[in-house]
């Protein structure tokens, strides 16, 4: 049974699991993602969705404060300005997430997909920036990739959700 045709109240399967990993960049990658978290491991397709989102709030949370502390910290304007655009679309980005959470506990599955891809793009714009900007910041770069990985699988979870 595929992810698709599963209930929201039916616990998810490894094959479930494998068949929405396959719509990522990496299903293995992802398989492991969702596996090692207790939150996301053993739950229904609302759970996972909610589960991801949470994470991915948190992560984006810890880098918007990251970017604060190294605009604060330079004395270059130009890379200051990219810092503080980046922690911006951080701040939109984290808007949407809940956005999207509200969306799943109002039961509104078809609308979960738009804030999550939304926010999917910001990361990834960021990320754009960030590669130009950051010297010597290789933390923050691999911060914000594996968080535009996590968001790429709650993606695939919400355009699951979308089609309930």
């Amino acid at each position: 049974m595929s992810v698709t045709s599963s209930s929201t109240g039916h616990k998810l399967t490894d094959a479930d699991i494998k068949h929405l990993c396959s719509k990522t960049s990496s299903s293995g990658g992802c398989f492991k993602v969702i596996k090692s978290d207790h939150r996301t491991a053993n739950v229904d397709s609302k759970g996972l969705f909610n589960g991801l989102v949470d994470k991915a709030s948190r992560k984006a949370k810890n880098i918007q404060s990251e970017l604060n502390t190294f605009a604060k910290a330079t004395h270059d304007s130009k890379l200051r300005n990219e810092y503080k655009l980046c922690s911006e679309k951080y701040n939109d980005a984290i808007h949407k997430l809940e956005v999207a959470k509200e969306k799943l506990k109002s039961g509104a599955y078809k609308s979960v997909y738009v804030p999550v891809k939304d926010t999917y793009e910001d990361i990834k714009s960021c990320q754009k920036t960030l590669k130009g900007a950051s010297n010597g910041h290789a933390q923050i770069l691999k911060k914000n990739n594996d968080l535009e990985f996590l968001l790429s699988i709650a993606k695939a979870a919400a355009n699951d959700l979308n089609k309930k």
